[in-house]
């Protein structure tokens, strides 16, 4: 068993969407469980003297307005050091928290406004503002923006969020008359609520003012931790970490007296991931940290300290959640009854698919650094089950519809609400609890936190003792997602010598013999296809579908050398037969050697790599190339004959960081 049985905590007074944040809320190292349903912050702290359980007493602040997400963060001059809640709304904070740490109920700290309106380029109001005074058609006004798209680019600017909003949605139709074909008045469209068909319903109602100013608001948070939170000798605390709509991703300072680092990003931020920690506020552009950002509907960004990183990984389709493990970038992409977890190298290379049974409703991160250590991360299936992800793949799905069913809960799946795996004690505490008990508390370190769909209640999971999450285990409620992977992912870096991490030679043998027969029999079943395919007379290459082949760019820099690497992945249960690559660079300064490859036909699961390198034309050297986008397409040929045509499968963005040649 990797759980033990679960715990009530308490019931939600409403049905509302709900986020969890544990905080160690009194500085006691004891950790307690705030969530937000609706517009109310509910807190359940953790007993006094590090007893089991949580109190009874709930603690309670009510909100003005919905908020966007919880951050656990520290003030300066805390004594004892503790943490607090921030409660990020769309453009500002409010931090609560205990006065003291003995206080009995929640306070607001401060409140402060964390982003500003901005201005949009002017050359985008007029274009915006002649539609709007029916000068030009809707048509007429998504060319001019188009057009203002690319020179923006090469500025290394972008369209604003209405503008892309506005090229995304269709003209009104031909049949509306002309009124109705370009933005009403103020005060003339009185239905707010009604959903927006096309480009002239987007700008009713716009004034002048709300033409020119562009009101930012936040869409992702994270924390970054600072060793020396108060000086050079305090203790550690965390800032907070904010991303925006208009593609800014602010770190404040300990108070929020000033933002410390500011980055512009190419595409609008939708979740950030911190790892690592800096060692004092002024030494945030020390590598020491390290951002991973999901920007834009499929695209990967890096921060190094406070620096953007060059190489940018980009997908075709859209991703709903991204995990980093060290050197593995771990993908999980959006479907509509199941997702894909994909595994990806640093540089952005797809190592591995696996196939995921259902849905993912939740990310959680993992850090389990007692007993059995696990770095990665949690997903929590919409089957009511929970896979855990480390840095090789998929170590164990444990179900927890099996434990539910000793509370009288549904009996037919369990719905998550809300998840998130946490530390329960610090190790500091769990260290001073032992020797003051002479009692082991392990099984108070960590477990998992929950809302069930049917019974809108919180649910704690302890985590059973000894439990290694690095190996499956083979308990019935485990769900295989891959086949049994080599004995020699599954040694880990413990106490074994190099001796006893060698397999015996008839093992290898064995093991070498089977990897050949896999080999030939992928072989064999591809030439079979083929063979029985021109027998009916059918195009082999009519089988390749869009959903079949996974196709992922990443782009290398080194001094003037630069390459493109393109991985596609059969991701389907049956044989691909065939496809093209095809980079379009003629938007360029770039030119490429080679601008087409061929994918073989691949057996289930199999990935093929294909690189381009990019040539420098010595008339620019010296002059810097400022950042652009080359398109990949990924095709299947319509026929055999030269003539034949190209079906587009793909097509994938991939991102030129600036060259300074």
């Amino acid at each position: 068993m990797f759980f033990e049985g679960p715990e009530e905590v308490g019931t939600l007074p409403s049905s509302d969407a709900v986020d969890l944040l544990p905080i160690d809320l009194d500085g006691s190292g004891a950790y307690s469980v705030a969530v937000i349903t609706g517009r109310q912050l509910l807190l359940w702290r953790a007993k006094p003297r590090l007893a089991p359980g949580f109190s009874d007493q709930t603690l309670t602040y009510d909100l003005l307005e919905d908020p966007v997400a919880l951050a656990a963060i520290s003030l300066p001059n805390m004594t004892p050091s503790r943490e607090f809640v921030a409660i990020i709304f769309r453009t500002h904070v409010t931090v609560v928290g205990l006065l003291s740490a003995d206080s009995a109920s929640l306070s607001s700290i401060f409140y402060l406004p964390l982003t500003s309106s901005l201005s949009r380029d002017n050359r985008e109001v007029s274009v915006l503002r002649r539609y709007c005074a029916m000068d030009i058609t809707s048509a007429e006004a998504a060319e001019l923006l188009r057009t203002l798209s690319q020179e923006l680019y090469q500025e290394r600017k972008t369209l604003s969020e209405l503008s892309q909003r506005f090229l995304s949605l269709p003209d009104p139709s031909p049949a509306d008359s002309k009124a109705e074909q370009y933005p009403l008045q103020t005060g003339l469209f009185q239905s707010t609520g009604a959903a927006v068909s096309n480009r002239a319903r987007l700008l009713d109602n716009y004034t002048l003012d709300s033409l020119t100013t562009v009101h930012d608001e936040i869409t992702c948070v994270g924390t970054l931790t600072i060793d020396a939170f108060d000086s050079d000798n305090g203790p550690s605390g965390k800032v907070l970490v904010v991303g925006t709509v208009c593609c800014f991703i602010y770190v404040y300072s300990p108070g929020f007296t000033q933002v410390l680092v500011t980055i512009r990003l190419p595409e609008r931020p939708r979740s950030i991931q911190i790892e690592g920690h800096a060692s004092k506020v002024t030494a945030l552009d020390e590598p020491t940290w390290r951002g991973t950002i999901l920007a834009g509907h499929g695209s990967i960004y890096t921060l190094r300290g406070s620096s953007l990183a060059k190489n940018v990984i980009s997908f075709g389709s859209t991703l709903r959640f991204v995990h980093r493990i060290n050197r593995a970038i771990f993908a999980v992409t959006v479907g509509n009854k199941t997702n894909d977890l994909l595994r990806l190298s640093a540089k952005g290379k797809l190592d591995f698919v696996y196939a995921l049974p259902c849905t993912v409703t939740h990310l959680s991160a993992v850090h389990v650094d007692l007993g059995r250590p696990f770095l990665g991360f949690a997903l929590a299936l919409s089957s009511g089950a929970v896979a855990f992800v480390a840095e090789t793949g998929v170590t164990s799905i444990v179900r927890v519809q099996s434990d539910l069913e000793s509370m009288n809960q549904l009996s037919t799946g369990l719905s998550f609400k809300a998840f998130c795996f946490s530390r329960l004690l610090s190790l500091d505490a769990h260290r001073s609890s032992s020797l003051s008990t002479g009692m082991d508390v392990t099984r108070r370190l960590f477990g998992v936190f929950y809302v069930c769909q049917a019974a809108n209640k919180l649910l704690h999971l302890p985590l059973a003792p000894n439990t290694d999450l690095n190996k499956s285990s083979p308990d019935d409620g485990r769900l295989a997602l891959q086949d049994r992977p080599l004995d020699v992912e599954q040694l880990g870096n413990k106490a074994l010598s190099l001796q006893d991490k060698i397999l015996p030679l008839a093992d290898q043998q064995e093991m070498f013999k089977s990897f050949i027969s896999s080999r030939a029999y992928a072989k064999a079943m591809v030439q079979a296809t083929l063979l029985a395919m021109a027998q009916d007379e059918q195009d082999p290459s009519a089988t390749v579908t869009a959903s079949t082949l996974q196709a992922v760019t990443s782009v290398e820099l080194a001094g003037l050398n630069a390459s493109l690497t393109v991985t596609v992945c059969n991701a389907s249960s049956e044989i691909t037969l065939g496809a093209m690559l095809i980079v379009n660079s003629a938007a360029s300064p770039l030119k490429l050697r080679v601008c087409q490859a061929r994918i073989p036909p691949l057996p289930p699961g199999a990935t093929v790599h294909r690189h381009f390198a990019f040539t420098v034309d010595e008339a620019l050297l010296g002059t810097i190339i400022p950042a652009h986008n080359i398109t990949v397409l990924l095709t299947k040929p319509t026929g055999k004959r030269p003539e034949a045509g190209n079906n587009l499968l793909q097509e994938i963005s991939a991102h030129i960081p600036e060259l300074r040649l």
